[in-house]
């Protein structure tokens, strides 16, 4: 029941200010001492928005960064890949500079910890570290058990941060671009496929000259000089994706199905 309760508080924060303060409540529901929440949108390309609310001991932070750990700590090279809850007791540490990364954060009380990746719909990611100095739960099951709840928390916690990061009356991010139309979004699809004006103005049924006015609008409200930012930008943003479904079933690579005779 305390964990819809803390859920219900996440979702009603409404500043960094008190999405922080539900930070500090998970982890100590969680049972960890410190956390750490990242929260990356990929635009600007040159320069990403981050956001980072820490729990962590201000030594410890001056430390890592003094030491540059980040282009080597083996968890945040996980966390770009994967969805998987990462037990920092489980990483490897035979490089020498990863265990002296691992040794200094456990002397400022880091010993043991948590890592929760999510990775949203529009190229944003987060993260959630839980740290403490004790180890985590032995028994499996019980292990299993924390990570699952960890993970259902990140999710909520990356909803809020995404929600107040992104408002329109934001401090913490710049001019929001204008959404895209369908139709837009389709020119753009198709020329990061390759195709040409007069390809995408066949494929669409529309003349040649739309869609070159479409590239345009799409340039302008993209804040790009061309038609390869244009493309590179609208994917950053999650406004250029794949099609999630194909037009029928039968279409799929390979169709597995129950056949009743």
């Amino acid at each position: 029941m305390q964990d819809f309760i803390v859920a219900e508080a996440i979702k009603a924060a409404d500043t960094i200010e008190r999405a922080y303060a539900e930070c500090r409540g998970v982890a100590q529901l969680l049972g960890f001492r410190h956390f750490l929440l990242g929260f990356r949108l990929p635009v600007p390309l040159t320069q990403p928005m981050q956001l980072i609310l820490s729990g962590y001991p201000a030594a410890w932070r001056a430390r890592y960064d003094e030491q540059r750990y980040m282009l080597i700590d083996p968890v945040l090279k996980q966390v770009v890949t994967s969805t998987l809850p990462i037990e920092w007791d489980q990483v490897d540490r035979s490089h020498p500079a990863v265990s002296q990364l691992f040794r200094e954060a456990a002397e400022h009380g880091l010993a043991h910890g948590l890592t929760i990746p999510l990775h949203g719909a529009q190229g944003e990611s987060t993260l959630l570290s839980l740290s403490r100095d004790t180890p985590l739960p032995e028994d499996r099951i019980e292990r299993a058990r924390l990570a699952s709840r960890a993970q259902w928390f990140t999710m909520h916690l990356h909803e809020c941060v995404r929600r107040i990061a992104l408002a329109p009356t934001s401090e913490l991010r710049g001019e929001p671009p204008q959404r895209l139309t369908e139709r837009e979004r389709q020119c753009l699809r198709l020329a990061a496929e390759g195709y040409n004006a007069g390809e995408i103005a066949s494929e669409l049924n529309i003349t040649e000259r739309t869609v070159v006015f479409h590239f345009a609008r799409c340039q302008q409200k993209l804040s790009v000089s061309n038609r390869g930012q244009a493309i590179a930008r609208a994917i950053a943003l999650g406004e250029v994706a794949p099609n999630i479904y194909p037009d029928r079933l039968s279409h799929s690579k390979r169709l597995l199905e129950d056949r009743v005779h």
